[in-house]
């Protein structure tokens, strides 16, 4: 039995892709018994960091703990290699920005990004319509003013008294620090483990989940309720989905979301729609938890505790669930609960500022894919499959900043100047309730021995809030 654990970074032994993903595996009490076959292709992804050999390292830990989880339910893993194929690693690590759609919305807003500040540079994040009320508040702005004018505004302005009125607001911002300006900062010094698996204290309770009735979907069966949105919670219960969980988010009509990350995010599930301040609704909620295997929350820390739902209550309801949590910068410190996203956190914590650094960059320069989000959820089901392989009933967690320290500490590289374009044998095209949908095929669709698919990506609110069977 996996016993409680969290996941530290021995950096004297991350050499390779296999050595990176047996110090991920070795915290949570998994062996690697099958080898690792990669091939090497041109570079996907141009970094000063090792995002490459990371996004592989957390795929081959996967399928690690698949085989770990299917051996402990007495059903035999795949006896060949392990084979990743990079271009499918890394297509799959920008999946959003390749999948093709015809929802006419924009990914990012126009002030969302980088702007100059009167001492250096800020980073907006206005995808949801009241972040961007919180900027035009502070800026006493019209909603609707051009970027220009959020650009004159934030210049008379340093960025420390933006970060500051803004966050007091309800925003979202980032002050764009160096690696050392971070690595001074009050919440740098706490300790922010990279994924923790761990039984609730005197918890004897056992998975209601048995296992798959076909082996060749490893998780068929097992019930997941999604309270996630954007990237890093989405993908972790699309992981769970591609291996035949059955996947329900749960989302709200008052809650705001990104319509031009449903098609890529809504793959392998099903979008039921609650609000948790109606009774009846409430009281739904309450049901679906007591049946789930897997909860998946994805909200800023305190929200779904504050409906009545927070990782205590739902426990008192469920003993048996894996609960898996999820956050920007942890549940401690100086910043725990602060709101945050991938790309937020790196500007903050000087991943930025390193990259433009590296390239000479004339504009700041983030990482050139979602790898924060992508690899918290990678963690997250991988954590939750650690988790079940243990019996469930554990608590999973991780946060954008402990994803940020891992990367940083598998140290630097001279960064490529070109990057390789997605490979079209990756993609697949399929009507949707979307219309036609292009996307990246599953990450784990590599391995020969498991079906690994999704269906078709579902629109909000289409389904209703309860199990196939």
């Amino acid at each position: 039995m996996v016993s409680a654990g969290c996941i530290l970074v021995d950096t004297s032994r991350m050499t390779n892709v296999a050595n990176v993903a047996d110090g991920l595996l070795e915290a949570i009490g998994i062996e690697r018994r099958r080898s690792i076959e990669i091939d090497r292709p041109p570079v996907f992804f141009a970094s000063s960091f090792r995002v490459e050999e990371a996004a592989a390292a957390l795929v081959a830990s996967l399928h690690a703990a698949i085989d770990h989880l299917l051996e402990t339910l007495g059903h035999a893993p795949p006896d060949h290699p392990t084979r990743l194929r990079r271009s499918l690693v890394a297509d799959a690590f920008r999946s959003e920005r390749l999948c093709v759609h015809t929802v006419d919305a924009p990914l990012w807003d126009n002030w969302s990004g980088h702007v100059r500040s009167a001492d250096g540079f800020v980073q907006y994040h206005t995808n949801f319509a009241h972040h961007r009320r919180a900027v035009a508040d502070t800026f006493g702005l019209p909603i609707d003013a051009p970027r220009a004018d959020l650009e004159a505004a934030t210049a008379r302005v340093t960025s420390e008294e933006i970060d500051r009125r803004l966050t007091d607001s309800g925003g979202i911002v980032a002050v764009m620090r160096t690696l050392d300006e971070w690595d001074q900062h009050p919440h740098a010094i706490e300790e922010h483990q990279l994924l923790t698996v761990a039984p609730p204290v005197s918890s004897t309770s056992t998975r209601r989940w048995q296992g798959p009735s076909n082996p060749r979907r490893p998780l068929d069966g097992l019930r997941v309720v999604d309270c996630t949105r954007i990237i890093a919670g989405p993908v972790a219960s699309r992981l769970l989905g591609s291996l035949g969980a059955d996947v329900v988010r749960i989302g709200s009509p008052h809650l705001p979301v990104v319509d031009a990350a449903l098609p890529d995010t809504t793959l392998g599930k099903r979008f039921a729609h609650l609000d948790l301040r109606d009774t009846d609704d409430h009281d739904c909620f309450g049901e679906l938890i007591s049946s789930a295997d897997v909860v998946i929350d994805g909200y800023r820390p305190g929200a779904l505790d504050g409906q009545g739902f927070g990782r205590h209550a739902i426990r008192a309801i469920a003993p048996h669930i894996v609960h898996v949590d999820l956050s920007a910068f942890g549940t401690h410190g100086a910043w725990a609960g602060r709101r945050g996203f991938d790309s937020i956190t790196q500007t903050a914590t000087g991943i930025v500022d390193a990259e433009t650094a590296a390239f000479r960059a004339d504009t700041p320069k983030p990482l050139p894919c979602q790898f924060l989000d992508h690899g918290a959820g990678h963690l997250l089901a991988l954590g939750t499959i650690a988790a079940l392989a243990a019996g469930g009933g554990a608590d999973v967690t991780t946060s954008l900043l402990a994803v940020r320290n891992w990367l940083v500490s598998l140290g630097r590289t001279e960064p490529g100047s070109i990057e390789t374009s997605s490979d079209e044998s990756n993609l697949e095209t399929r009507t949707s309730p979307y219309g036609p949908v292009t996307h990246v095929h599953p990450v784990l669709a590599t391995e020969p021995g498991w079906d690994v698919s999704w269906d078709v990506a579902s629109l909000p609110g289409a389904d209703t809030p309860e199990w196939i069977s």
